[in-house]
């Protein structure tokens, strides 16, 4: 009787082991990251996309770009929770010392999108669900300025002036939203939500994201230094740059500048413009 018991005890636990190790590996997305280039992705079978859940090491630079797509799919999230019985498990984009960051304009906005130090970061999808993340830019801990498109920046203004939020910031100007840091009662440093004065259309109707395929910032009279990577269109396949939507006038990066800005005392352009560069396309 005692030897059945016992050999009906080793089953139960041993039936119990199996069953918590196959259902804690239920849990375990980590075999199914893939490492390619800068980020580690996942994929999202529900909504057929990626998530990037990491960076790889030759990834922390200082400068950070997004991807639109990774084989073939959008990648629309920088931040994945795994919940299970233990709790939460948060994977994330990883920045180490960034200057700039540039998401795309298919991502997709959530609380934790990145983690670590960043100076600058770039909002350019212009939908409802970015305008929260897009004010917390300037209210955050670890990142001082956020560029926005036009059409996001009109949504941030009409969000900030329609709530108690407005007292958070100290400046609310036609291209910018500034807020000044104290900390016991000195002056510490600004954080700003600006608009950017370079974008970058997609130049056709029906275009994704109000239009915006990407954004960028610079200085007056400053060439355009880094040029984004290239945008896709089905159908077609991209020409170049031009300075007008019917695409006569290419945009010379070696030499072409930006319009020559006026200054405040306080740094601030008085004469904000906006250009864009237009993209062209050819049937394939």
């Amino acid at each position: 009787m005692k030897k059945l018991i016992k050999t009906i005890i080793f089953i139960l636990l041993a039936t119990m082991a199996l069953f918590c190790g196959c259902f804690t590996g239920c849990f375990d997305i980590t075999h199914s990251f893939i490492e390619d280039g800068d980020f580690k992705y996942y994929y999202i079978k529900d909504e057929d996309c990626y998530a990037i859940v990491g960076t790889t090491e030759q990834g922390l630079k200082q400068t950070v770009y997004v991807p639109t797509h990774f084989r073939g799919k959008e990648v629309r999230y920088t931040s994945l929770i795994q919940t299970h019985f233990g709790g939460a498990d948060v994977y994330a984009l990883k920045v180490k010392n960034c200057d700039r960051l540039y998401f795309s304009y298919l991502h997709n906005a959530h609380s934790s999108d990145y983690y670590g130090d960043v100076k600058t970061v770039f909002l350019v999808n212009s939908s409802e669900n970015y305008v929260r993340s897009a004010i917390s830019l300037g209210r955050a801990t670890t990142t001082k300025t956020g560029y926005v498109t036009a059409t996001l920046y009109d949504k941030i203004i009409e969000d900030v002036l329609s709530s108690y939020q407005a007292d958070s910031f100290h400046e609310i100007c036609d291209y910018y939203l500034k807020r000044t840091i104290f900390k016991n009662d000195e002056f510490v440093e600004e954080r700003n939500i600006i608009k950017a004065n370079t974008s970058y259309i997609f130049n056709y109707e029906g275009a994704p994201n109000n239009g915006y395929f990407f954004i960028d910032n610079y200085d007056s009279e400053s060439l355009i230094k880094e040029v984004p990577y290239e945008p896709m269109r089905k159908g077609y396949a991209f020409v170049g740059w031009y300075k007008e939507p019917e695409c006569v006038n290419a945009w010379d990066f070696d030499n072409d500048r930006l319009p020559k800005f006026e200054y405040d005392s306080d740094g601030y352009i008085t004469n904000f413009v906006e250009t864009k560069l237009y993209a062209k396309w050819k049937k394939i």
